[in-house]
C-alpha cells in the first residue's frame, strides 16, 4: 500500500490510540482500538496487521483500521469505581449501551452482558479474581470502545 509506505505506526497500550509519523514528524491519530491490542506484524507482501489480546487479526490499510468502528469517548463513558470490588457501573452520556463485554488478562470473556439499551449498566464483578480486566462496550449503533477495569 503506497499510502501508508514511509509511516511509522505506533500504539499507546494505555490510552488505546493508534496512529502514524511521517519523516517530516507529521502526527496522525486514528484514534482508539477497539480491541486490547498486543503487537503489530508485517506479512510477506508487505502489508501490516494488528493483533488484539484475543488473538484477533486487524488489517491496517489507507482508510480506517478494518473491524473497528470506534466512538470519542472523552468523558462520556465511565466506569465507576475503578477499581472495582464488587460491583462496577457503566455510565455513558448521550447514547445507550448494547452489549459490555468484559475480558480477563488472557483475552477470555468472563462476563456478557448484552440488550442493554440504556445509558447506564451496572455489573457485579464480586465472583472475578483481583487483577486487571478490559471491557467491551458497544453502542447501539455498533461504535464500540475498550476501557480497562482493576478488580481488588
Amino acid at each position: 500500500y503506497p499510502a501508508i509506505s514511509n509511516l511509522y505506526f505506533f500504539g499507546d497500550y494505555c490510552s488505546g490510540r493508534i496512529g502514524t509519523v511521517d519523516s517530516s514528524g507529521n502526527l496522525q491519530d486514528y484514534g482508539t482500538f477497539s480491541g486490547s491490542w498486543v503487537s503489530f506484524g508485517e506479512d510477506i507482501n508487505k502489508e501490516l496487521y494488528i493483533i488484539d489480546i484475543g488473538g484477533s487479526i486487524y488489517k491496517i490499510t489507507a482508510g480506517p483500521l478494518i473491524g473497528t468502528e470506534d466512538f470519542s469517548m472523552g468523558n462520556t463513558l465511565s466506569l465507576l469505581p475503578n477499581p472495582a470490588s464488587t460491583n462496577v457501573s457503566f455510565i455513558l452520556n448521550g447514547s445507550n449501551i448494547q452489549t459490555i463485554q468484559m475480558y480477563d488478562i488472557g483475552g477470555r470473556i468472563v462476563i456478557s452482558e448484552e440488550n442493554i439499551s440504556n445509558n447506564e449498566k451496572t455489573i457485579s464483578v464480586s465472583n472475578l479474581n483481583s487483577g486487571i480486566y478490559f471491557a467491551k462496550i458497544t453502542l447501539e449503533k455498533g461504535q464500540t470502545a475498550v476501557k480497562k477495569l482493576i478488580v481488588q
